[in-house]
């Protein structure tokens, strides 16, 4: 007879990663877009008074909390801030909601809002009003949809800096769709929980979990996590378990799961393949080809033995159930043929009895396993490599946007923006310089165009920065308002767009000055203004 885990058997578990299937519940949508309200266990983003250091927000997964990435942020802090300090952490915990799928308001909508707050609570003490965020599982994908205006009033794409992600399901999980939990959940008095990272059965965080791609949809009312803006950098870091083959002591071969038990490395790498269609019905499409994407495997080795330990310091067997279990599992994967059918399934996507077992496994023993991750010296190392980059961007006194850099013109106005993001514009006023003040010279509100051999010059002139990209596409800037001689129309922020609707080889670029132009001014490249988009 099998040994029990307090109430569930192995063959229970077993039973479970057999795969039987049981029909989707409908996931329900959100009637609002606004955050409901935010958890009491955030951190208070008024805890930054020094505007040198820079706001990180953390966000667990799957039924967890802010509590569960305690010895995770007790590493990281360590390593980003001594001996000198560099950042402030911050907890976004959503433990309310956090059976739900990701675009929930409750989560991706409080997300949003909450990294709005810290923004402005940082930009407040003298800082920038940009923040870092590290995610775990399904925080990854919190952060995508708190970034879209589908899904939030307040996206935040204009102030995330940079994103790590820590074994983020971004193409689902072998286990989604909901069968594990409701499976699991038949079973009274089942104390897996602790190990056991699903959403519960029936939620849309659970449904919503399933395996896709670009050629597989998500199940019907799933919504695909946006892609970040392009602005913002992403580090993905994905454990990768191999489970040790040995007889009598003598080493065998390895089996690579390339999974950390629950989320495979081709999904917790896969971002760029993991966003929604352009158009409803349609396919998934790719992230933009300027996204800056780095991934980072973090490898592991396990045995048996470690499977056992790992279950019985959590309370998962009773007196006498180590043996029972390390005696099952070896009995069952031991064979040769067996490791060879679960490798198989593996490389095909077909997760089976074999590659499941394996799987199961993994997620109890291997130290970069879903969750063991989060204290995985190698992971929180190249979590804190990234941040520090991101910061140091963040610090530099000019950064490039020479993606933006080119002139247009128009019908009486003209601009050209640098590789800096330094912008210069001038344009007519249609009022004539008539050497009595008021004029352009003696009083800049009153600008005027004057002659000058023949050439008429520009009466109005501005001068602007930009300073970062608002958009998720790249193709809206914010910028600074430097010096202009007509402060009657502008204000100190700018909006510039790109557009292009005016033909696949034209360029167009829409500035706004002030909320008293709404209208603004379309400039265009020199097909453009061959084609009269922009005037005469």
């Amino acid at each position: 007879m099998l040994r029990k885990f307090r109430g569930l058997t192995v063959a229970s578990i077993l039973l479970v990663m057999l795969g039987i299937m049981v029909a989707n519940g409908p996931v329900v949508r959100a009637d609002s877009l606004d955050c409901p309200k935010q958890s009491a266990a955030n951190t208070d983003p008024d805890i930054m008074v020094n505007a040198k250091l820079q706001p990180l927000v953390v966000v667990h997964g799957w039924i967890g909390n802010s509590a569960s990435m305690g010895e995770f942020k007790t590493k990281l802090d360590n390593l980003l801030n001594k001996p000198k300090a560099t950042a402030t952490l911050l907890d976004f915990d959503y433990q309310a909601a956090n059976f739900h799928w990701a675009s929930n308001p409750q989560v991706a909508a409080c997300l949003a809002d909450y990294l709005h707050k810290v923004s402005a609570a940082h930009h407040a003490v003298g800082g920038s009003d940009e923040v870092l965020v590290v995610a775990h599982s399904m925080g990854g994908l919190a952060v995508r949809f708190a970034t879209d205006k589908r899904y939030t009033s307040t996206p935040a794409d204009d102030v995330l800096a940079g994103v790590v992600t820590l074994d983020t399901p971004f193409k689902g999980s072998p286990f989604g769709n909901q069968v594990v939990a409701r499976a699991l959940e038949v079973a009274p008095g089942w104390h897996l929980q602790p190990l056991w990272p699903f959403p519960k059965a029936g939620t849309d965080g659970s449904i919503c979990l399933a395996l896709h791609s670009l050629t597989v949809s998500l199940p019907s009312g799933c919504d695909a996590p946006p892609y970040l803006p392009v602005s913002a950098p992403l580090t993905q870091i994905a454990g990768d378990v191999s489970i040790s083959r040995s007889l009598f002591g003598i080493h065998l071969y390895d089996i690579d799961l390339a999974s950390d038990g629950i989320v495979s490395s081709d999904s917790s790498q896969g971002y760029l393949e993991s966003g929604p269609s352009d158009t409803i019905g349609a396919a998934p499409v790719r992230a933009k080809a300027n996204s800056q994407i780095v991934s980072r495997p973090e490898r592991c080795t396990m045995s048996l033995d470690q499977v056992a330990a790992v279950a019985a310091a959590n309370g998962l067997m009773t007196g006498g159930g180590k043996a029972a279990l390390v005696k099952y599992l070896a009995t069952i994967n031991l064979g040769v043929f067996t490791d060879l059918f679960a490798l198989d399934e593996l490389s095909s996507g077909q997760h089976g009895l074999a590659a499941r077992q394996l799987l199961l496994g993994a997620l109890f023993g291997a130290s970069c396993s879903h969750t063991g991750i989060l204290t995985f010296d190698a992971a929180v190392d190249d979590t804190a490599t990234a941040l520090r980059g991101y910061i140091q961007e963040i610090a530099k006194p000019t950064r490039s946007f020479a993606q933006y850099k080119g002139s247009w013109g128009g019908h009486g106005r003209s601009v050209t923006i640098d590789a800096s993001g330094h912008g210069e514009m001038s344009y007519r006023t249609y009022n004539w310089c008539t050497g009595v003040v008021p004029d352009s010279v003696s009083d800049p509100s009153h600008p005027c165009e004057r002659p000058n051999n023949q050439i008429v010059v520009d009466g109005g002139h501005a001068s602007f920065q930009i300073d970062k990209v608002t958009s998720a596409d790249g193709d809206t800037v914010h910028a600074i308002l430097l010096s202009t001689n007509d402060p009657s129309i502008w204000d100190s922020e700018i909006s510039i767009t790109w557009l292009h609707d005016a033909g696949p080889d034209v360029a167009t670029v829409q500035i706004n000055p002030s909320k008293k132009f709404p209208g603004g001014w379309t400039f265009c490249d020199s097909a453009a203004q061959m084609r009269s988009v922009c005037g005469a």
